[in-house]
């Protein structure tokens, strides 16, 4: 089986077989999570704070903080119960939780 390569441009989303690659700009360039059934795999865009009881970006480590609220907000159009990011705590929730926590997040841009 040859080697797939996609290569996104702008911020559309993009199936690849069950999987659907989100562009969610602002953490890094070229940044982007994947979908797949009830999991979001959101590399380090976002991840659950445990102390804090809520979804967390990480400002320091983004190179466009406000495009990243905006990325988020976008993922509200998804439906997952589960939040697996690359660095940080995973989540269960359900699908309007989830949803909600996403909206908290992206309101939170100063």
């Amino acid at each position: 089986m040859p080697d797939a390569e996609i290569v996104l441009t702008g911020t559309e989303p993009r199936a690849f077989g069950d999987i659907t690659i989100v562009p969610t700009p602002g953490h890094s360039r070229g940044s982007c999570v994947l979908h797949f059934g009830t999991f979001l795999f959101s590399g380090d865009h976002c991840a659950w704070d445990r102390e804090a009881g809520k979804l967390r970006a990480h400002r320091m480590y983004s190179v466009d903080y406000a495009q990243q609220l905006r990325s988020i907000e976008r993922l509200t159009a998804y439906d997952f119960t589960w939040l697996l990011p690359g660095h940080g705590d995973r989540i269960h929730l359900d699908a309007e939780e989830m949803r909600a926590a996403l909206h908290d997040l992206a309101a939170s841009m100063p």
